[in-house]
C-alpha cells in the first residue's frame, strides 16, 4: 500500500487577527485508490504551561478552541460504511472563522524561573483509516496576532495613578498620624522593551515617623490550574528597584521620578479562559522605621509589539 501524499495549504498568509477567516484547502495525492472511514479537518488552539519550582512541578494545558469539520464521509459519498478516494489529486476547500478573542501566538522559556509557556494554533488534516490501520495526518501551524496595538487603545495611553492613605500606627499601638503615598505613570500600556517612567509622592503628616526604604517593583503574577489535582497556583516574578538612598525624615514631603525597563524576554499578558492568566502590576512599598508598610499596586498591560508580526499580515 502506497502512503498518500497529504497536505494543508492556507491562502495568502500564515498570520491572522482574531475574528478573521482562515481559508485554504486539503490536498490529497493518491497513486492508487484508497478506502477509508472519513477525511476530517481539525482546528486547534492550545495553551501549555509548565512551572518547575523547588517544591513540585506543575503543568497544564487549556484549549482555546477545538473544532472539527468532516470533508468526506460515507454519507457525503452516499455509501454505508466507508469512502473511496480514486487515484489522482483531490482538493477539498475549507473556511474557518477564528474566535474574536484570542491571545497572540508565542513560545517562551525562562531558565531562571524554570517557567515555560506557549500558545499554538494548528490545522490538522486526518484520513481516518480502518480500525487496524494507522491514520494519515498532516499538521500545519499558523500564528495569531492579537489586536492589542496600544495606539488603538487610548485608555492604555492615559495617565494613571493609585493613592494610598493610611492612619499610621506603630507596632506598639502608638498613633503617628496620616501618611499619603501616590504612585503614578504616564500610561498603563507598555510593549516589551519599553521604559516605565514612574513618579512617587510621599507626604508625611506624622511628626515622629520616618521612612527608611522606598522600593518600586514590576511584578508578573501567573495564575494557572494544575493537571494533577485541578488546584489553582500562583507564582510571581519581580524586577525590583530601590528609590531611596537615605532615610526620609518625618514631617516632610518627598517626590521622585525613576524608571524600570520592561525586559524583551518577558511573557506578555495572557488570559486563557479560567486555565491560565499572566498579568502585571507596579508595586510601590514604603517601609517606615517604626510603623507598618504602606503599599500601592498599579495594574499594567504589557504586550508584544505588533510590528514584529505585521510584515506577515499583508
Amino acid at each position: 500500500m502506497v502512503k498518500p501524499n497529504l497536505l494543508v495549504v492556507i491562502d495568502g498568509k500564515d498570520v491572522f487577527f482574531p475574528g478573521e477567516t482562515v481559508r485554504g484547502a486539503v490536498v490529497i495525492q493518491l497513486e492508487e485508490s484508497l478506502e477509508a472511514k472519513a477525511v476530517v479537518l481539525k482546528f486547534l488552539g492550545k495553551a501549555h504551561w509548565h512551572n518547575d519550582d523547588d517544591s513540585e512541578a506543575s503543568h497544564g494545558r487549556g484549549y482555546l478552541f477545538n473544532n472539527e469539520i468532516t470533508l468526506v464521509s460515507p454519507q457525503l459519498q452516499k455509501r454505508e460504511s466507508n469512502i473511496i478516494l480514486d487515484s489522482g489529486k483531490h482538493s477539498f476547500p475549507f473556511e474557518f472563522i477564528l474566535p474574536s478573542e484570542l491571545p497572540t501566538s508565542y513560545r517562551h522559556h525562562y531558565d531562571v524561573q524554570h517557567w515555560e509557556a506557549w500558545i499554538s494554533y494548528t490545522i490538522e488534516a486526518v484520513i481516518e483509516r480502518k480500525f487496524y490501520e494507522r491514520n494519515d495526518t498532516y499538521s500545519l501551524e499558523f500564528r495569531v496576532q492579537e489586536e492589542r496595538n496600544l495606539n488603538l487603545m487610548p485608555d492604555l495611553n492615559e495617565y494613571s495613578e493609585v493613592l494610598s492613605e493610611k492612619n499610621v500606627r506603630s507596632f506598639f499601638g502608638f498613633s503617628y498620624g496620616l501618611s499619603y503615598v501616590k504612585l503614578s505613570v504616564p500610561k498603563r500600556g507598555y510593549y516589551l522593551g519599553d521604559i516605565i517612567n514612574a513618579t512617587v509622592d510621599i507626604d508625611h503628616a506624622a511628626y515622629t515617623n520616618q521612612t527608611k526604604e522606598v522600593t518600586l517593583e514590576l511584578v508578573r503574577e501567573t495564575s494557572y490550574l494544575t493537571l494533577k489535582d485541578k488546584s489553582r497556583k500562583t507564582t510571581s516574578l519581580t524586577i525590583k528597584k530601590s528609590l531611596l538612598q537615605e532615610s526620609l525624615q518625618a514631617n516632610t514631603m518627598y517626590k521622585c521620578s525613576d524608571f524600570l525597563s520592561v525586559p524583551m524576554d518577558l511573557t506578555p499578558d495572557v488570559y486563557v479562559k479560567d486555565c491560565l492568566q499572566i498579568k502585571y502590576f507596579l508595586l510601590l512599598t514604603v517601609r517606615q522605621l517604626t510603623a507598618r508598610n504602606i503599599t500601592c499596586r498599579l495594574p499594567l498591560i504589557i504586550v508584544k509589539r505588533p510590528e514584529s508580526e505585521m510584515y506577515y499580515l499583508k
